[in-house]
């Protein structure tokens, strides 16, 4: 589906985008994650997402191998930290 509209954001559950020192920023609406459960069917369905992504932009061959290749990094990354993800949750 192809849309020559500007997008207009109004409420979105997620924003993320590498600031000027290319660290990971991630601004998270805690209102729209209402439990445990919730977060992990969006995680799932982050991850569909993006294995479709490298799929499509020749990233990797298959969804499955991205999705593979997506869930070993996930479990590394959460046995060994390459950063310790720091937040808080403005009051």
């Amino acid at each position: 589906m192809t849309n020559d509209a500007p997008m207009q954001l109004t409420d979105p559950l997620m924003v993320a985008f590498f600031d000027v020192d290319d660290a990971l920023e991630v601004r998270i609406d805690p209102d729209q994650v209402p439990d445990a459960k919730t977060a992990g069917i969006l995680l799932a369905d982050f991850s569909r997402h993006f294995a479709q992504l490298l799929e499509q932009t020749g990233q990797a061959a298959t969804i499955g191998d991205a999705h593979d290749a997506m869930m070993r990094a996930f479990i590394d990354e959460l046995n060994d930290p390459t950063d310790n993800a720091p937040g808080e949750i403005p009051q």
